[in-house]
């Protein structure tokens, strides 16, 4: 091999190995950007999907469908995490200065014994009578939701005899909603961004405030 070609053979070599050396700074700084803001905000946006259909018929709690951004929370009313953060949601989305909704979904975990009878109970009830059975079916426990259940059981029972075949209904078009959305435990919350169409899984109170904020 010609002495005169091996000053430019090295050349090279040290160029593609400049190159090779770019890439992977330009793949770690994309990486850290992408974990820096995920870690900054927590909210992961979902891939885009029919969200408003599965929305439609959707208890409120506070707001409506016309405010921009829903924050749907999925709950137990026995789950203890659950009575200790969804005030706290709530609060915040009234807070929000008409920016957002909140819209409760029932996800009854087996291992509590009255969360199936109080999701049925809650899913069926106008706003009005919702907001009063909620406050308390969040906050008792033992005897007094015993008699709270058998409060609202005789109730519906009087005012309402179909009601839970109606219950039945709704908790099935929340679960289709929860399976469309990978639920696998409460407390969990999403925030769907009307505008842009776009549904973000919010694994943190911070997550939810930061979707919010953004508009």
């Amino acid at each position: 091999m010609s002495t005169d070609l091996l000053p430019e053979t090295a050349f090279r070599k040290l160029q593609w190995g400049l190159v090779g050396m770019t890439s992977i700074v330009v793949l770690i700084i994309c990486a850290w950007q992408t974990v820096h803001e995920r870690s900054e905000t927590g909210a992961v946006p979902l891939p885009r999907a029919d969200y408003q259909n599965a929305l439609r018929g959707a208890r409120f709690v506070v707001g409506d469908e016309n405010r921009r951004f829903c924050v749907i929370e999925f709950f137990d009313y026995e789950c203890a995490p659950c009575r200790l953060i969804v005030p706290k949601v709530r609060a915040m989305v009234l807070s929000s200065q008409g920016k957002a909704s909140l819209e409760v979904r029932n996800f009854p975990l087996r291992m509590h014994p009255h969360a199936l009878q109080l999701a049925q109970i809650a899913c069926v009830l106008d706003r009005t009578d919702f907001e009063a059975f909620d406050s308390k079916a969040i906050a008792l426990e033992g005897k007094e939701l015993d008699r709270l259940l058998d409060s609202w059981h005789e109730q519906l029972n009087k005012d309402h005899p179909a009601w839970l075949a109606e219950a039945r209904v709704k908790l099935e078009l929340e679960n289709r909603l929860r399976a469309q959305l990978a639920v696998r435990s409460t407390p969990s919350f999403f925030v769907f961004d009307h505008l842009k169409g776009i549904m973000y899984k919010c694994p943190t109170l911070d997550a939810v405030r930061s979707v919010i904020s953004s508009a």
